[in-house]
């Protein structure tokens, strides 16, 4: 049953790295370095149980301490291209909210290496691995703090006790981790949260900004709006996390009257109705 999952899985990943990477070459490298990373992962974790890794992709090493959240989140973000960014500017400025360990913002600087980047996360372990994957790129900076719609040195960051997140995956929102994980046990770690706003430079045009932070994208976007920052962002992708405090309209709203409407929505399946679910939003001007 192992092999057959593993086998679905190489099949159908591959298959989003052959519709969704434009030029041949690209097509081809990424097809091999995903089989090659399944492949490794079936060695080195599944056989010898070691949980961290590492992986060159473009003679460029990032490091990981899970192997299972890693390869979810290369599939996201260099097979199915979730976060990429199309610009003629070769030094675009670009913020990226919920950093992780990193994997966006090295996608990013590969694709744009005279890019200037401004990275944020408040994971404690994340936040180890986001530095030592970025040290080798230039005009990166990284913030250790969670972006939330107000300043604070006093939030706690929830993050699982145990699992394969329990590195990784963390919130300052209490509402996503009761709607996404009921019966997870959590620890708290003390973390300050800081405004987006604060970081954007009103002289500056922002060409990229992806806000990917566990429930609190509303709130960050508000804020957005009410400092008149949003002005400044060409092009956003938004993650969005349901909750009862995050409404998915007011998420459209607000992006449509800043006028930079999402260019694709991904909506909950029939049995998510009612439950946590995440959508994606690309939003952006022409």
């Amino acid at each position: 049953m192992k092999f057959v999952y593993f086998l679905w899985a190489l099949i159908e990943n591959n298959s989003f790295a052959a519709r969704n990477i434009p030029t041949l070459p690209e097509k081809l490298y990424f097809i091999y370095l995903y089989t090659y990373l399944k492949f490794k992962k079936v060695i080195r974790c599944d056989l010898l149980g070691q949980k961290a890794g590492s992986l060159y992709i473009y003679k460029h090493k990032i490091f990981f301490p899970d192997f299972s959240i890693f390869e979810m989140m290369f599939i996201d973000i260099f097979l199915k291209r979730l976060e990429a960014l199309e610009t003629n500017n070769s030094t675009p400025l670009i913020i990226d909210c919920g950093a992780n360990i990193g994997l966006a913002s090295f996608y990013l600087k590969i694709k744009f290496p005279d890019s200037q980047l401004i990275c944020f996360e408040p994971n404690k372990v994340a936040f180890r691995y986001l530095l030592k994957n970025l040290k080798q790129f230039a005009n990166c900076k990284a913030i250790n703090a969670a972006v939330s719609g107000k300043n604070s040195k006093t939030a706690y960051l929830q993050i699982p006790a145990s699992g394969s997140r329990a590195d990784v995956g963390s919130s300052v929102n209490p509402d996503v981790w009761a709607a996404r994980w009921p019966r997870q046990l959590v620890r708290n770690e003390k973390v300050k949260t800081v405004k987006l706003s604060d970081y954007i430079n009103t002289a500056k045009t922002y060409d990229f900004v992806k806000i990917d932070i566990e429930g609190e994208e509303l709130k960050v976007l508000r804020d957005l709006e009410k400092s008149k920052k949003i002005d400044q962002i060409k092009e956003m992708f938004v993650e969005y996390h349901r909750h009862a405090k995050n409404s998915y309209a007011e998420v459209v709203e607000l992006l449509t009257r800043n006028g930079i409407p999402g260019g694709d929505v991904r909506p909950p399946l029939p049995r998510y109705k009612n439950a946590f679910y995440i959508a994606y939003f690309w939003a952006y001007r022409n």
